[in-house]
């Protein structure tokens, strides 16, 4: 099979990484890597170096490449773009695409797999999250911090989960910890409803996990942006166990104080910004499901600019 991967920053270097490894030297799987610029001279030159507390490797490709016409016809293509590339990448691979290739997006957001859908024109989107603290620390190195690397996935709908099962096994003999399973709705939220308020509050007011707890003027507003979220999960037939105000509080309360969303650090490093996955998608379904969300409006409004 032919397996690619867009998209080499963290999430897709190191999981990407892990595939070469594995099946670079068998010829079972060709593995190619979609990057660009500097990322991608330096994979080419010297290959994808990985560091990481399992043990340092580098990972040569079949083919490492910017242009979809030299990968040819796609099996199993994961996306680990940033979400404001995803529309432009989803495009550039139409021409790489069969009725049975699987795309597996590994983003942040709840509503990716059908962003995608709407622009490929064949193939089957997956459902997918991942959960790993890595990096690119310099043109070809990728770091993984701290011991999880996780990958949960399936399909949409009603489809049996069990056409995918294949893909795990791919991922696991990769020495990638995968899940199959089909309520993906789930998993996709419970991530989000966590992840969502803290990066909107902790990138509108620059604090990190612990300062925002600790004032109490944020920690309500905490509060009130995760009530938000949970009016706009329930009126699409999300349901969080227990309260999801205390479980983020509690979560986040787990974590090293100085610890900073990946959206605080984009707007600290002034570089481009997920806020439309996070904070945007929640004022768009506010407004589409009825729904007042008033804090958020107002942080997007002042992110925005």
């Amino acid at each position: 099979m032919r397996i690619a991967v867009i998209g080499l920053g963290g999430v897709g270097g190191y999981f990407g990484g892990k595939l070469v490894r594995r099946f670079a030297n068998a010829g079972e799987h060709r593995i190619v890597f979609f990057a660009r610029g500097k990322h991608l001279e330096a994979i080419r030159r010297d290959g994808l170096k990985i560091i990481s507390t399992e043990g340092n490797f580098t990972a040569r490709p079949w083919l490492a490449t910017d242009r979809s016409s030299e990968a040819g016809p796609l099996d199993i293509i994961l996306f680990c773009v940033k979400g404001y590339d995803l529309e432009e990448a989803a495009r550039s691979i139409a021409g790489c695409l069969h009725d049975s290739t699987v795309i597996l997006p590994l983003l942040n957001g709840v509503d990716i797999s059908e962003r995608i859908e709407n622009i490929v024109p064949e193939g089957i989107v997956l459902r997918g999250t991942a959960y790993i603290s890595s990096r690119i620390v310099s043109p070809g190195v990728i770091e993984r911090r701290g011991d999880v690397s996780r990958i949960v996935f399936g399909p949409g709908g009603k489809t049996d989960p069990e056409e995918f099962r294949y893909i795990e096994t791919i991922f696991r003999q990769a020495g990638v910890d995968a899940a199959l399973q089909g309520n993906m709705a789930d998993v996709l939220w419970a991530k989000y409803g966590f992840i969502e308020p803290l990066a909107t509050l902790s990138a509108f007011t620059g604090k990190n996990f612990g300062e925002l707890l600790a004032d109490g003027e944020t920690l309500e507003k905490l509060r009130g942006l995760t009530a938000e979220l949970d009016q706009v999960a329930r009126k699409q037939g999300i349901r969080f166990p227990g309260d999801l105000v205390s479980s983020v509080l509690e979560k986040a309360g787990s974590f090293p104080p100085e610890t900073k969303t990946s959206l605080q650090l984009d707007f600290e490093n002034k570089r481009r910004t997920e806020l439309e996955i996070f904070t945007g998608y929640i004022v768009k379904k506010g407004k589409e499901l009825g729904i007042s969300v008033p804090i958020h409006d107002e942080i997007y409004e002042k992110l925005k600019k």
